[in-house]
């Protein structure tokens, strides 16, 4: 199953590494994703459930990474 998950991710970053659209599109995710991730972690950390908040954030991130 390792082996499945691995091959899938050096083709994935292979496809990053040849289109140059596809790479800018990623880092500009990415920073978006870090930006939002520290508040989302202060958030989670004063909520009173911190379960619920922790759902919160992940459907957020998910909102983002579909979005862009």
């Amino acid at each position: 199953m390792s082996f499945l998950i691995s091959n899938l991710f050096r083709r994935a970053v292979s496809k990053l590494a040849d289109d140059p659209e596809l790479r800018e599109k990623t880092i500009q995710t990415a920073r978006t994703l870090a930006a939002s991730g520290a508040d989302s972690a202060k958030k989670i950390i004063h909520d009173e459930d911190p379960s619920r908040a922790a759902g919160r954030a992940v459907k957020s991130v998910i909102r983002k990474v579909f979005k862009t």
